[in-house]
């Protein structure tokens, strides 16, 4: 959905013990500052732009995005 708004590819990424990407030794869990239901918004130069501690933030995604860009978000097209 951030991606249909800020015309952005963003990819998602599902880190822990069993998750796509698995944290071993438990580094990720100790370095990322979210809950395990939050998200970690990372720029291509490997810098942290945004934290959402849970997933309840989860749908202010789209308009960080269009704010580290310097853009807007543009609302969904309705179907027509």
């Amino acid at each position: 959905m951030a991606t249909e708004l800020t015309g952005v590819d963003i990819t998602v990424r599902d880190i822990g013990n069993r998750a796509e990407l698995r944290d071993v030794y438990g580094q990720w869990a100790r370095l990322r500052e979210v809950e395990d239901s939050g998200c970690v918004l990372v720029r291509p130069d490997h810098h942290v732009a945004w934290r959402a501690a849970t997933v309840a933030h989860a749908n202010e995604l789209p308009s960080v995005v269009a704010q580290v860009l310097g853009t807007t978000v543009s609302p969904p097209c309705a179907a027509l």
